[in-house]
């Protein structure tokens, strides 16, 4: 989520819209370099809150931040520019990388056996 983010890309891996000039002057980039970070402290506060191999939660738990992100998401007060949510291929990343860091003891056929796994997942109605 927070690569993706970086990179300018919104939940569903398109271009953020741009900013706004005056935006974009005030934080001293091009317009279409959007990468929802004036300060940093929105998206670094983005936390796990519990992960095993069949929950991940993530929550930004700080009031300010939390109502910075949901504005964003949602295009309250500020321009939408959804980053935050729950889509599959986030979860498959996420998966993997949890996987792959608590599993270091599986040997490379567990391993990717075990990544076969959590490629074959599917989002719940």
């Amino acid at each position: 989520m927070l690569d993706r983010t970086a990179s300018g890309h919104d939940i569903r891996y398109k271009k953020f819209d741009i900013y706004s000039k005056s935006y974009a002057k005030k934080k001293g980039v091009p317009r279409n370099e959007v990468d929802m970070e004036l300060t940093s402290k929105m998206l670094s506060n983005a936390k796990v809150k519990r992960a095993n191999i069949e929950d991940i939660q993530i929550a930004i738990t700080q009031k300010k931040e939390k109502l910075k992100s949901y504005n964003h998401n949602y295009g309250d007060t500020l321009p939408k520019r959804e980053f935050f949510g729950n889509l599959l291929k986030d979860a498959k990343l996420i998966a993997k990388e949890v996987l792959i860091k608590s599993q270091s003891e599986m040997d490379s056929e567990e391993k990717a056996k075990l990544l076969e796994y959590v490629d074959s997942f599917t989002v719940a109605n």
